[in-house]
């Protein structure tokens, strides 16, 4: 499924953010501060600008249905999970109902290291912003795992213009024994994490895989089998939420 990459428009984003504000009684001045932005960034994030991955984890936490806002598909349960904070009150909504409430909800972490930068680690908790939370019956619907699944802010334009920079891409943490299919993956390259679409090369006499980018203005990059250069492939690449 990774090489499916989606994403969604601006002007039906910030629409569901302004239902998300409406819904939960909260003032553009009171999101803005529950989100830690300006009262004109939050003007301009209703009016469809991208919003910054922490602003989204920050509403998250106060009960705004990231995946609605992202994606425009809302989970079944989450209204009736997340209590509803007073108007105004800058209160962090809590989950309500049985004991398996939480368990309906993922926390996908979101990490500082960009796809674009020296390669740190994404499995070990430093280097984590924060985390938004996604349903887990969503992220299996998607193929994902949720325990493996992380959340990677794009700053390169290898893979213009289906994965803008500037891009939030959900990623799912790949096991080293598997033997990659052709996708879209992030990659170590070099000691440095960018994403490209990886194709395994037909040529049998030299096994390998190259590296391609959407982007025209940068040539594929072929690396053999036996190849000394450091690459490795960190997350296969299945989603593009949003920008920051």
């Amino acid at each position: 499924m990774n090489s499916r990459v989606n994403k969604v428009q601006n002007a039906d984003r910030g629409k569901r953010l302004r239902d998300e504000r409406s819904r939960l009684g909260f003032t553009i001045l009171t999101l803005a501060d529950a989100g830690g932005v300006s009262r004109g960034s939050q003007i301009l994030y209703e009016k469809g600008n991208p919003p910054t991955a922490d602003y989204l984890s920050c509403v998250a936490d106060h009960g705004v249905d990231i995946l609605y806002v992202l994606t425009g598909r809302r989970d079944p349960g989450f209204i009736d999970q997340v209590n509803k904070p007073a108007p105004g009150d800058g209160s962090k909504s809590a989950l309500i109902g049985d004991d398996t409430g939480e368990a309906d909800l993922h926390h996908i972490p979101v990490y500082k290291v960009d796809a674009k930068a020296p390669d740190v680690p994404l499995v070990e908790t430093h280097g984590v912003l924060g985390s938004i939370a996604l349903p887990s019956r969503w992220l299996g619907e998607q193929g994902i795992d949720p325990d493996m699944a992380r959340l990677v802010p794009v700053r390169d334009d290898h893979m213009a213009p289906l994965i803008p920079q500037g891009s939030v891409a959900l990623v799912e943490v790949r096991s080293q024994d598997q033997r990659p299919a052709d996708g879209v993956y992030l990659v170590r390259l070099d000691g440095v994490l960018t994403i490209r679409r990886l194709q395994n090369s037909q040529d049998n006499e030299t096994p390998g895989v190259v590296l391609l980018s959407d982007n025209q203005a940068y040539p594929p990059v072929f690396v053999a089998q036996d190849s000394e250069r450091d690459m490795r492939l960190i997350a296969s690449v299945h989603l593009v939420l949003s920008h920051v």
